[in-house]
């Protein structure tokens, strides 16, 4: 009986969604996020590398509560797939997307194999919460082992998921530059995250359920920090 429990999972994540406010949620851990794209431009960088289709963005709860459901000690991870780059401006409106781009764009949300029912709905609604339309339509919520380890201060981050996703990240140094006044053309896809650019050394994702699978090397769109929702 799949339909009804998928039904009661929807349900538990929309309660949690209004449950939530300011003065409710305070959870807090770190944050990765990789895309497909070289987010960094100046005159001399040429053709970008990468499209900015796809995303793999992980969060790491140390302590807090959502919803009131206790998170400390768990992860939940989202991949996102475009039709056209996710690189858009947050600035001013956190998580909205245009409509157009929002309606092509499908997205997978992974929560911890540790998290209890309870738990893996407040998870689930902690990501909704967190990218809102980036996410675009979300085709599935998996419930899988997740391994993930970030160390913010030094822009480290290393994911597995085991047969679907990996992502490690490292500092930038002085032979990534290309230009000597190359900017940062894109903020992190999440609001409000206090998050440094970092050197994707792994980017991949073997699913199926965003179309094609991708594995991209050493891409300069990275961002290793910390969230406080």
């Amino acid at each position: 009986m799949p339909k009804p429990a998928v039904a009661v999972v929807g349900v538990a994540v929309v309660a949690l969604l209004a449950f939530v406010s300011p003065g409710r949620a305070a959870v807090r851990g770190a944050y990765l996020e990789a895309r497909n794209a070289d987010l960094y431009g100046g005159p001399c960088t040429g053709v970008s590398h990468g499209d900015g289709r796809a995303a793999i963005v992980a969060w790491q709860v140390e302590e807090g509560e959502f919803g009131g459901v206790p998170l400390a000690g768990l992860s939940v991870v989202a991949v996102v797939r475009g039709e056209e780059a996710l690189s858009v401006s947050l600035a001013t409106t956190p998580a909205v997307a245009p409509a157009a781009q929002a309606s092509n764009r499908h997205s997978l949300i992974l929560v911890d194999a540790s998290a209890n029912a309870a738990q893996r709905a407040a998870l689930e609604a902690l990501v909704r919460a967190q990218l809102g339309d980036v996410l675009g339509e979300v085709m599935r919520v998996e419930a899988v082992p997740i391994e993930l380890a970030v160390d913010p201060s030094r822009a480290l981050g290393r994911l597995h998921v085991a047969d679907l996703a990996e992502l490690r990240t490292r500092p930038f140094n002085r032979l990534d530059a290309l230009c000597g006044d190359e900017t940062l053309s894109s903020p992190p896809l999440v609001h409000g995250v206090d998050a440094t650019p970092a050197v994707a050394l792994e980017h991949v994702f073997h699913g199926d359920a965003l179309g094609a699978p991708w594995d991209a090397s050493n891409g300069r769109g990275a961002f290793v920090g910390t969230f406080n929702r």
